[in-house]
């Protein structure tokens, strides 16, 4: 009997000993996968970060070649608005000195009829 029981306890230990070892290796391959997540998710990371990096330079470069682009439109938009108030500064003037020579004629005319008729 004592014997019996010796052995049932030795095959108790044997397997809980298995099942320790067994629990000891799932822990094991566990935390091997975890590192494995672990640096595969960091180099995602990197990767992303990367890729960021590269979208930002490429939309600031692509945003100053737009201001470069709506900065020459502003300025040829000015040039020509101002181009345009002068032709047109110019046009009133010289249709103003016209307006005042066809007055100054006619006043003229007047003067001499009004002479004409006096005389």
């Amino acid at each position: 009997m004592i014997h019996d029981f010796y052995h049932n306890t030795r095959e108790e230990i044997k397997e809980l000993d298995a099942r320790i070892i067994n629990y000891d290796t799932r822990m094991q391959d566990s935390e091997g996968k975890h590192r494995t997540e672990i640096i595969s998710h960091m180099q995602k990371v990197k990767h992303l970060e990367f890729e960021h990096v590269d979208a930002c330079g490429t939309v600031k470069s692509e945003a100053m070649d737009d201001m470069k682009l709506e900065r020459k439109h502003h300025t040829d938009t000015e040039k020509t608005n101002l181009d345009s108030k002068a032709e047109r500064k110019e046009t009133y003037l010289v249709n103003d000195k016209a307006n005042i020579a066809e007055i100054e004629e006619r006043e003229e005319e007047l003067k001499r009829k009004v002479r004409d008729l006096q005389e």
